[in-house]
């Protein structure tokens, strides 16, 4: 397992920096759209690389935080402009049936 995750680090680590902040940033930030998504793991990984001396440990904190704070933000405002209504639709009743809905409110 950790051959794996050496290895992973390796891949990573070839890419150009930027791509590698990117890769935290959307990682990071994915978490608020879809929440299985473990956002800890790119941030872990961005860690290491810091350690590492591949990554600024400065730059993934505030590239993890940033993205986060913005995607959360954007599902907010869009869920306060939306409202409800998003779940009457097909996709909403996809994502949330009006039952789970009603216990909600």
């Amino acid at each position: 397992m950790l051959e794996r995750l050496e290895a992973l680090l390796g891949l990573i680590a070839g890419i150009p920096v930027e791509v590698a902040y990117v890769i935290v940033g959307v990682g990071a930030a994915i978490e608020n759209i879809f929440p299985p998504v473990p956002s800890d793991l790119a941030v872990l990984a961005g860690g290491i690389l810091a350690e590492r001396g591949v990554l600024s440990a400065r730059v993934v904190f505030f590239v993890a935080w940033l993205s986060n704070l913005a995607l959360a933000l954007a599902v907010y405002l869009g869920a306060y402009h939306f409202g409800a209504g998003v779940f009457s639709t097909r996709w909403g009743r996809w994502l949330l049936r009006p039952a789970q809905l009603h216990r909600m409110s």
